[in-house]
């Protein structure tokens, strides 16, 4: 599964995401940050910056979030059902005084070291893009401009478990941007 998943996941998240995308570098992300502060620097301009760790974003994505994601992405119901009992029919245990817990089922979240898990999980912060495209659209958030000849607005860009969100410096992008991250947290979470 997650290699028919590797196989389609460039085509289902988006070009903002760097991370387990065929073709796509993780260090593209870091590397476009830089350039895109030392140009800040360099013209001095403001620029709103801020950087979300979804470190524990495995530990506590909520599955029916996840397959609402999948069901607005089109993903066939049978193709829903298997990930779901991937997920859902984990066992876990724990070591306590060296000795192994009864099994447990896990509840909420994906499996670290599951090679299916990194897929899910960007299929699950592409939430978080559409939220922000979303605000982008109406007006609401700012993003960051860049370039001279052919100029850009740059919002977001992911990789793996980090984003980093770029804009204009204003109190209405943090007030935004603070809106987007509730609401999506909100869902991810629930």
């Amino acid at each position: 599964m997650a290699n028919r998943l590797r196989a389609v996941i460039g085509s289902v998240v988006s070009d903002s995401q760097s991370a387990f995308v065929k073709g796509k570098q993780i260090l593209d992300g870091i590397l476009f940050a830089n350039e895109v502060v030392d140009e800040a620097r360099r013209l001095n301009k403001e620029i709103l910056l801020f950087k979300i760790d979804f470190k524990k974003g495995y530990d506590s994505m909520d599955l029916d979030y996840l397959d609402a994601v999948m069901v607005k992405m089109n993903f066939p119901t049978l193709w829903r059902k298997w990930i779901y009992e991937c997920v859902v029919s984990a066992m876990a245990s724990m070591l306590v005084n060296r000795c192994s817990t009864e099994e447990f089922p896990m509840e909420r979240g994906l499996r670290h070291g599951d090679p299916l898990s990194p897929f899910l999980f960007l299929l699950a912060v592409e939430g978080f893009h559409i939220l922000m495209k979303s605000v982008v659209e109406k007006g609401l958030y700012q993003g960051y401009q860049v370039g001279h000849i052919e100029v850009v607005r740059l919002s977001h860009f992911q990789f793996a478990d980090d984003t980093l969100i770029f804009g204009e410096k204003s109190w209405a992008n943090v007030r935004s941007m603070r809106e987007v991250l509730f609401f999506f947290l909100k869902n991810y979470l629930a």
